[in-house]
């Protein structure tokens, strides 16, 4: 069974533009991850991030929010 498709001119329902919300200053825009007691872990951790030296910067907030669910790291939010 096939469908219509319609454009925004041919249907009578009110289509509104989504919009990204905007960024409240509370909101960090990055974050440093620290691998704990191992200050010289070099290599790739969870979801495909490369530590450095035990750090790692990151700017998705689904990787910081696991960081933060996992021991072994600490999370700090950059300003």
């Amino acid at each position: 069974m096939a469908t219509e498709t319609k454009t925004a001119n041919q249907t009578s329902e009110v289509i509104e533009p989504v919009v990204a919300e905007p960024k409240t200053e509370s909101e960090s825009t990055g974050w440093t991850v620290s691998v704990n007691n191992s200050t010289a872990y070099c290599g790739i951790g969870a979801g495909g991030v490369q530590f450095a030296n035990g750090k790692a910067e990151i700017t998705s907030k689904r990787m910081a929010d696991w960081f933060m669910e996992h021991d072994g790291y600490t999370v700090i939010p950059k300003k």
